[in-house]
């Protein structure tokens, strides 16, 4: 294995404690990276833009300093999502028209990276206006999956994920509005955590210009890297420090099957081990059932499509737009009268959720949303008495009105003890000197 291959395959915590003691420069890390980033792009197409003069530069001003206090990620380099503003690059969301609006400044969380001496070496593909579970816009094309390039790698942050499956970044940052952090890390095998909302800012970035008017579901930031102990790493970067609580004796809830949607008998079996492992850890893991799963969606879905996708069309007029997008926009500018005869003829064909989903998205006058913004605040107290009924720690859910609970890396940790007991990491498909 070269030296390229061996600092390409570590992580960010391996990088930054070797580039402070001096083992190899930051410039040897950022170039190996680089060299693999390019390596890979035929094949997974996950960078959008390349910042690799920039990302050398930088590495060569760091060989000439040291770390100082607060600069955890000194000389490491990471790669963050498309919609992040970084000075001197477009944030588009995949749209066309938006590739010439290049940022006079960083993100807030693009700072808080540089300021704890990271180098950004990539801004990596989404879906078109972050909106769907693949990767695709017309702008920069589809992002694969590392094990099987006819798959995607989820989205929105597909490309965060793909690129830190195949070791072309050891730490990314991504955004999560309905499972574009929890999606890729899922499709691809690595790690991913949606912070609560407001623990993370989301300042600068083109999902608050394209979801801003939608209060009430906040859009979330946060880190995609191989290991907990990067995502650790991150979050005390990203945010600001706060207690971290344990896992032993706390009381987790657990269900494999939602009622709405039964998922495939492995992803219950992994669930499973999932709860075995938290035990093994200390945890106490009960039995839950969430209630009236088909409310939460019902509200979730009103909401999104309130407003008629209105702003979304202002936004997008003139555009070249993803199949995907333009099926989401006719469904929900649907006129109303359409709307039960075409949930009548899904139902009629066996397509009872399509259904559901035609009848209660679109547009809805203002007394409509608030009574919808009632729905949602009357299922959070539900899900909150749900939750401490069982027995659970309601702080770890992120709709808790309490202090946000910070255990979720522990749970991680404990997680990521189980799934490498029980599968070989010899030799991964795409791992440096791999396919």
């Amino acid at each position: 294995m070269s030296v390229a291959q061996e600092l390409a395959g570590m992580g960010a915590g391996e990088l930054a404690e070797g580039i402070a003691a001096r083992r190899f420069s930051a410039s040897e890390a950022v170039a190996a990276h680089v060299e693999r980033q390019n390596e890979l792009q035929p094949k997974l197409n996950a960078v959008a833009v390349a910042l690799h003069d920039q990302a050398m530069a930088a590495a060569k001003a760091a060989d000439q300093g040291n770390p100082q206090d607060g600069q955890a990620l000194y000389g490491v380099p990471v790669t963050v999502k498309e919609c992040f503003d970084v000075l001197g690059t477009a944030s588009t969301a995949g749209l066309v028209g938006w590739a010439s609006k290049l940022q006079t400044d960083d993100a807030e969380l693009v700072r808080r990276l540089r300021g704890a001496g990271a180098i950004v070496t990539a801004k990596t593909n989404v879906s078109q206006l972050l909106l769907y579970a693949e990767s695709d816009n017309p702008l920069y094309g589809r992002t694969n999956n590392l094990w099987d390039l006819a798959r995607t790698p989820g989205g929105s942050s597909g490309g965060e994920a793909a690129l830190v499956a195949a070791f072309g970044s050891p730490l990314g940052l991504g955004t999560d509005f309905g499972g574009s952090i929890r999606v890729p890390a899922h499709f691809c095998g690595v790690c991913g955590l949606r912070a609560t909302p407001g623990r993370l800012s989301m300042a600068g970035t083109a999902a608050q210009v394209l979801f801003g008017h939608v209060p009430t579901l906040p859009d979330s930031a946060g880190p995609i890297a191989r290991t907990v102990s990067d995502l650790r790493l991150a979050m005390d970067v990203l945010g600001a420090p706060v207690p971290h609580a344990t896992v032993e004796r706390i009381v987790i809830g657990m269900y494999d099957d939602d009622g709405f949607m039964t998922p495939s008998a492995a992803v219950r079996r992994a669930v499973r081990l999932a709860a075995s492992a938290l035990e093994s850890a200390g945890a106490r893991v009960v039995p839950f059932e969430p209630p009236a799963v088909q409310e939460a969606l019902d509200v979730f879905y009103g909401l999104v499509t309130a407003d008629g996708a209105a702003e979304l069309a202002k936004l997008t007029a003139g555009e070249v737009l993803d199949k995907r997008i333009s099926q989401l926009m006719r469904l929900a500018t649907m006129d109303g009268w359409m709307r039960p005869a075409l949930g009548t003829s899904l139902m009629v064909t066996g397509q009872r959720r399509l259904s559901h989903l035609v009848r209660t998205t679109g547009m809805r006058t203002q007394e409509e949303t608030q009574a919808l913004v009632a729905r949602r605040d009357a299922y959070r107290k539900r899900f909150e008495a749900a939750v401490a009924g069982a027995g659970i720690a309601s702080s770890a859910h992120p709709w808790s009105e309490r202090r946000p609970w910070t255990g979720e890396l522990q749970l991680h940790d404990a997680l990521q003890r189980a799934r490498l007991a029980g599968r070989s990491r010899a030799r991964e498909p795409g791992a440096p000197g791999g396919n």
